[in-house]
């Protein structure tokens, strides 16, 4: 409504399945915040008790009714927030398998995603099932690596690698494609259908890794190049890009 009244036009919502693109949003420029603005040997434990805050306000303004309950999490991503929560954790964890606040942060989290979801989910033991499963893959990455090895396989590593582009392609393109290839081929049958979806789960993740190749990795590196760097290769005596070589 705001951005409605703003431009004088109708702004619809973040479309479909690119919400979590502005919730991330969201959560990476508050935490940006608060790590830039305190000490970072005090970041993670900062970060565990903004949780519990945010989550005790939340879950009082439904409890006592106060208006605009929601806003807390229109501004915080509050109902996201338990999973941002729990992969600070997991890091911490990673840096530091004995690390006390990252076991607080996973605690944490579990305990506002359970305050969340019983009060607001139809189905709260969804969502507490699902981060039960991540955080147990995560454990035996640090515990029990080889039981994971198979996450290292060409095949699955292909589709993390092509994660994000399959994320944008996924609903434009392939949902349509679904569409106009069941109405195409009559493909109503369980079998013709289910043979469709992974073709073209099969071509996107194509087609997303030749965008990762050919796009994101030129443009990444085109946004990271530092023109101090290229001076000094270009400069007299300075390396020279692959000719440089040490003694």
């Amino acid at each position: 409504m705001f951005w409605s009244r703003l431009f004088g036009r109708d702004f619809a919502g973040v479309d479909g399945s690119y919400w979590s693109l502005f919730v991330e949003a969201k959560f990476y420029f508050w935490i940006c915040l608060l790590y830039f603005s305190i000490d970072s040997r005090h970041f993670f434990n900062a970060a565990a008790m903004l949780l519990a805050a945010l989550t005790l306000a939340t879950a009082g303004a439904h409890l006592l009714h106060l208006p605009h309950p929601d806003l807390p999490d229109t501004l915080f991503a509050i109902s996201s927030l338990p999973w941002f929560a729990a992969g600070i954790g997991f890091y911490a964890l990673y840096a530091n398998r004995g690390s006390r606040t990252g076991w607080w942060l996973l605690a944490a989290s579990a305990l506002s995603l359970s305050a969340i979801t019983f009060g607001q989910s139809r189905h709260p033991a969804v969502p507490l099932l699902a981060m039960a499963v991540f955080d147990g893959l995560f454990l035996l990455m640090l515990y029990r690596p080889g039981w994971l090895s198979w996450l290292a396989s060409r095949p699955v590593a292909a589709v993390g690698v092509a994660s994000y582009s399959l994320y944008l392609l996924h609903q434009d393109i392939g949902v349509a494609v679904l569409s106009v290839s069941r109405t195409v081929l009559n493909a109503g049958a369980a079998l013709p259908s289910t043979a469709i979806a992974a073709g073209v789960a099969l071509a996107l993740t194509v087609a997303s890794l030749l965008i990762y190749r050919y796009w994101e990795v030129p443009a990444r590196a085109l946004l990271l190049r530092r023109p101090w760097d290229d001076a000094k290769r270009t400069a007299p005596g300075g390396a020279s890009g692959d000719s440089a070589r040490s003694d």
